[in-house]
């Protein structure tokens, strides 16, 4: 699938350092408390319900997410996510809710079946070990062929220095590492899913 744009000259930079996206995150914080103060507001204010509908305490819900993220990869349409699903099904009921369903949608799920990646050099075919980036864009059964350039970091000045048009494009991409301990001990807002804990 060739999702390039005819006449397309421009060059988008993504650029993030570690500071600004740690800024970022930071500025959203009093945003979420906002709302979180918001909501309990709102719950406050609520009249009392006649139903009989056991509320979970905090604790009861930390130990459900627990179960929950006991669950490893829970994708759409996978075993996993059923086996959650029933879960949930299964703990509304416990709580008192009456009207409990599941209901079937339509949706599309992005699973790799097939990918490698080869390179033809001086009539040599050498395979690649390489793994796919999930949710991207995918091919037909042909795949793509066509000449491969490297442009360092990516950057605007490495584009500049490089003919792109109808080719395969590597790039080294700078992971930053951030303090999310730190960063999740302020919000005090998240629960970080993990399987392997």
């Amino acid at each position: 699938m060739d999702e390039s744009k005819e006449g397309s000259e421009n060059v988008t930079e993504f650029r993030l350092s570690k500071k600004k996206f740690i800024f970022n995150l930071l500025k959203l914080i009093p945003k979420m408390r906002k709302i979180r103060k918001r909501a309990q507001q709102i719950l406050l204010e609520t009249e009392p319900s006649q139903l009989s509908v056991e509320v979970p305490t905090s604790e009861q819900i930390q130990r459900d997410l627990e179960d929950i993220c006991k669950v490893p990869h829970r994708r759409i349409g996978t075993e996993y996510a059923h086996e959650i699903e029933d879960y949930l099904v299964d703990k509304f009921r416990e709580y008192g809710l009456e009207s409990v369903n599941k209901e079937p949608l339509d949706v599309i799920d992005w699973n790799a079946k097939k990918w490698r990646l080869t390179v033809e050099t001086e009539g040599d075919n050498i395979e690649i070990p390489c793994f796919y980036v999930l949710n991207t864009g995918f091919t037909d059964e042909k795949g793509i062929n066509a000449p491969m350039v490297y442009i360092g970091t990516g950057k605007e000045k490495d584009f500049k220095k490089v003919d792109v048009k109808n080719k395969i494009v590597v790039a080294d991409i700078e992971m930053p590492t951030l303090p999310f301990g730190k960063i999740i001990k302020l919000a005090k807002l998240f629960y970080v899913s993990d399987p392997t804990n």
